[in-house]
């Protein structure tokens, strides 16, 4: 059984949340709450039973959406931060911006690898990114047949159990770098992958298996040893066990090995690989309470 429990609102307005859409809630290693969305990027130190927000940065002037998307906690307990729109990378500490560095075109992609290596990127290009020197070094992509559109974003990454780097770049599809052979990768419909919006990525390491959330066409699966793609979509004649809609804007994977799809408009879909076909999803949606 599932139970969906929502979060109460506050009795006074200047101790509620945000308004506006959230794009991405962060708890960091002093249980501050950063919130990132439409009305730019929050901190609620939780002292008391109610929060007290406090906007660090405006939101964006003519966008209404993803303004601050992604977070990341170094060991000396500094936050960077992306800003969407505005092309940035943000270096914080406490409430205060320490250091700011402007990127190519959006920015959606931040990422710390299992070695430590922390990735950024900018419109079409990945960056390596040193915390103790604060510097941004371009990390070159010598993929063949890699022709992105100059609107065209890197929007999120994982690493695989191989030690592979899954890409997930909108408007161009997926990229892989395989590091032990120095070779990047392409996808593409030879293997059964056709999405050119890719929102999400999440490795499965024990089943050597990676996902991918699509705006395109649904979720994704990939299996190292057919090294070919599965694609699971919505299906009208069956909405409880199917992928709950088309549209899949992220990809967790739980400590069991359970894969949950956040998708639009079909709410949270369950996908259990060790299931039989046919009854591995699961949705929950508003008439769960969702």
């Amino acid at each position: 059984t599932t139970e969906v429990q929502q979060i109460p609102q506050f009795e006074h307005e200047e101790l509620e949340m945000p308004r506006g859409v959230v794009t991405e809630a962060y708890s960091d290693s002093d249980n501050g709450l950063w919130i990132g969305g439409e009305n730019g990027l929050w901190l609620a130190q939780p002292f008391q039973r109610n929060f007290q927000y406090k906007q660090l940065r405006n939101g964006a002037k003519t966008d209404n959406a993803n303004c601050y998307t992604r977070f990341l906690e170094l060991k000396d307990g500094r936050l960077l931060t992306i800003n969407f729109y505005y092309h940035q990378l943000l270096v914080i500490q406490g409430s205060k911006t320490l250091h700011t560095f402007e990127l190519p075109k959006r920015a959606a992609l931040l990422y710390r690898d299992r070695a430590g290596q922390i990735w950024v990127g900018g419109g079409n290009q990945l960056f390596h990114f040193d915390a103790d020197k604060l510097e941004l070094r371009p990390f070159p992509i010598e993929a063949k047949g890699w022709n992105p559109p100059e609107n065209g974003y890197f929007q999120e990454m994982a690493e695989d159990s191989r030690g592979n780097f899954w890409f997930g770049h909108f408007n161009n599809g997926a990229l892989v770098w395989q590091p032990k052979q120095n070779t990047w990768w392409v996808p593409d419909s030879t293997q059964g992958f056709i999405s050119k919006h890719v929102t999400s990525i999440a490795a499965d390491s024990l089943r050597e298996s990676v996902y991918l959330g699509t705006e395109d066409f649904g979720l994704f699966r990939f299996e190292w040893k057919s090294g070919q793609f599965e694609l699971y979509q919505h299906d009208p004649n069956r909405p409880r066990h199917s992928l709950g809609a088309y549209i899949v804007f992220d990809v967790c994977i739980d400590h069991e090995g359970v894969v949950w799809a956040a998708t639009d408009p079909g709410g949270v879909s369950r996908f259990d690989p060790r299931a039989t076909e046919g009854h591995q999803f699961h949705n929950i949606q508003a008439m769960d309470g969702l």
